[in-house]
């Protein structure tokens, strides 16, 4: 009945929107939990940060208070004068320590509550007098609050007697004689803790008996608020267990820490807890924590779950009873307008069908035109490009063979000329020269010079068409780039201009010819520092490209760059920017050809006013093919 009134849809609708109720509900509900989660973990740390500074403030001015107190006592008159009685001898010393006894237990002690016991001890460390005959005579120059004590006023860390194991503590101030300003022994004031520091701990006092009352630090049910020291050991009373003073260790996060902390962890029971410590107190090292169980914390939780669920309960039957009615409806505006529509798709598809027809012809033969066009295009653009490098590789081969030939012919003229102005000049060294030819050794030396000049261009035409052979040996490419930089350092030290090496220390030995490669090193060196002005940088790199089994130099300058137009011209032949006698171009011409006779290749990239960068790639394996 159900499934035949809204059908399949209405039956899958009815289900998608009870789901999304539910899932919208339980998102909401996680969301709230997780509010609700973090507002009592703030509030539970917040009112425990509270109780922990409320307390190690309460327990600083306790300690300020002891000392004042210990400090009054050791200015009182009658002690700094029975002191000085006994320092010179007094022969009447037992009335004297009497009457000192008399005066600590009437006068002093009933002043200072906090103390169950008064004495005043010798420069040694002895009990001179005492509030409690028993402690005279007794020896507490070994007790470990005693060296301390000798320098300045203090209350000593809570410690057990180990003759009769009662706690000690103490709070001692030095007696200083006014008429020499030396200390004439010491003040001791033994103090009854379990009164003061339980008081401050738990908002309550301890009674004669084991138990212990609760106080308003104590909150709820597991709520804790006690001082530990330096040796991790509870100095004051635990909630939980009985007799912890001095023996219960506190082994946990925050005293390991050793800072401020809040946050949860598990403390000296086990037991996971929210806790807040304290800063260290002063000199005695004792951090003051506030704890209450995790458990306890999140109580207020549980009741909100279960409102929670009562209210998923009640929402089910709700939100199931109107998901129907309105899937109903809506199911049956669909089926009313599925109909609608269908018949409309139906003359939709025959007209489209028709136009399908049409269109699919034109289709097919658009695209057979336009990948034909594609076609040409490519094989034109390829034919181009080959054609271009048809005509560049004949020029330069035409220019290498004409460049070889007029460099032959040259060098013999040249290598005559060069011999026979060396001779003239040699001659004329040791014959006095009449004043008619006074310029004769100017001009045989131009003469020498420009002779010498076309050996070099012939050197390098010969080069440039490799009609020289390469030896290659093995070369170690970062110790070639240092010989070829020292040629130039001084020129460009001179020059203010910047030259560093960047090596890969580990750089592969390569097969090379070492002249010819250095003299490429030297050109793409000079034409970097001729680009280069004042207080710019030539930065030359190795490193090895382990991938393609090669290695890549770097001449990175920050000269003045080459501009974009010119520069697919700079490997040509005779092709140079430097003006008339600074250049010959066939300086990177030369280079192109020694790094392809090595099978490497070369890589430009230019910026003008920024610099260039040529990276060349060399193989690591052997000419010839052996790795």
């Amino acid at each position: 009945m159900f499934h035949k009134e809204i059908g399949t849809i209405g039956v899958r609708l009815l289900v998608f929107s009870i789901i999304g109720s539910l899932l919208i509900f339980t998102i909401v509900s996680t969301l709230a939990i997780i509010y609700e989660y973090r507002q009592i973990r703030d509030d539970t740390l917040e009112n425990l940060e509270i109780l922990a500074d409320s307390t190690r403030r309460e327990i600083k001015d306790l300690l300020k208070y002891l000392q004042a107190r210990v400090t009054d006592f050791s200015s009182d008159g009658q002690i700094k004068s029975t002191l000085k009685e006994l320092r010179t001898g007094n022969p009447d010393r037992v009335e004297i320590i009497a009457r000192l006894n008399d005066h600590l237990t009437k006068s002093k002690l009933p002043i200072f509550p906090e103390a169950s016991e008064i004495f005043v001890l010798d420069l040694s460390g002895v009990a001179l007098a005492s509030s409690n005959p028993m402690q005279v005579n007794k020896d507490f120059s070994l007790s470990e609050w005693y060296t301390e004590s000798q320098k300045e006023t203090m209350v000593s860390d809570l410690a057990r007697d180990p003759s009769d194991g009662e706690y000690q503590w103490f709070a001692t101030a030095p007696i200083i004689d006014e008429t020499d300003g030396v200390r004439s022994g010491t003040i001791v004031a033994k103090l009854d803790h379990l009164s003061m520091l339980n008081v401050i701990t738990t908002g309550s006092n301890r009674s004669t008996e084991s138990t212990t009352v609760e106080g308003f630090k104590r909150i709820r049910q597991t709520g804790e608020t006690y001082v530990v020291n330096r040796d991790k050991l509870m100095i004051t009373d635990s909630r939980f267990f009985n007799n912890v003073i001095l023996k219960q260790v506190v082994d946990t996060e925050p005293i390991n820490r050793g800072i401020k902390m809040r946050g949860m962890y598990i403390d000296y029971r086990g037991v996971p807890v929210f806790g807040v410590s304290s800063q260290r107190i002063d000199k005695l090292g004792w951090t003051v924590l506030a704890e209450i169980d995790r458990a306890e914390a999140f109580e207020p939780i549980r009741g909100f779950l279960t409102a929670l669920s009562i209210i998923g309960v009640v929402m089910i039957p709700i939100v199931s009873y109107v998901s129907f009615t309105i899937t109903r409806s809506f199911v049956e505006l669909l089926t009313e307008r599925d109909h609608n529509q269908r018949e409309l798709e139906q003359t939709v598809d025959q007209l489209q069908q028709q136009a399908e027809e049409n269109v699919s012809l034109q289709t097919q033969l658009q695209a057979y035109a336009n990948q034909l066009e594609e076609t040409v295009n490519q094989r034109t653009q390829a034919l181009q490009k080959a054609q271009s490098q048809l005509i560049q590789a004949e020029k330069l081969s035409a220019i290498g063979r004409l460049s070889a030939g007029v460099a032959h012919e040259i060098n013999n003229p040249m290598a005559v000329i060069s011999t026979c102005v060396e001779g003239l000049q040699s001659q004329l060294s040791d014959v006095s020269i009449p004043e008619t030819l006074k310029d004769l050794p100017e001009y045989l030396a131009s003469i020498w010079e420009a002779a010498y000049r076309c050996k070099e261009i012939t050197q390098k035409l010969l080069t440039f068409s490799r009609q020289t052979a390469l030896n290659f040996t093995d070369t170690d490419v970062n110790h070639l780039i240092r010989e070829v930089v020292t040629l130039v350092e001084y020129e460009a030290t001179q020059a203010h201009k910047q030259v560093v090496l960047n090596f890969e220390p580990d750089l592969p030995v390569i097969q090379a010819d070492r002249d010819q490669l250095g003299q490429a090193f030297l050109n793409f060196t000079l034409n970097a520092l001729d680009a280069m002005s004042i207080d710019d940088r030539l930065e030359i790199c190795s490193s090895s490209v382990r991938d393609a089994a090669s290695i890549e130099i770097c001449f990175r300058d920050t000269g003045s760059g080459i501009p974009t137009g010119i520069l697919d011209k700079i490997f040509e032949p005779f092709y140079t920017t430097k003006g008339t006698g600074r250049g010959t171009g066939l300086g990177l011409a030369i280079c192109q050809g020694i790094i392809e006779a090595h099978f490497g290749h070369i890589q430009v990239e230019s910026r003008v006013g920024v610099g260039t960068q040529f990276r060349i790639h060399l193989p690591i394996q052997e000419i010839g093919g052996k790795a």
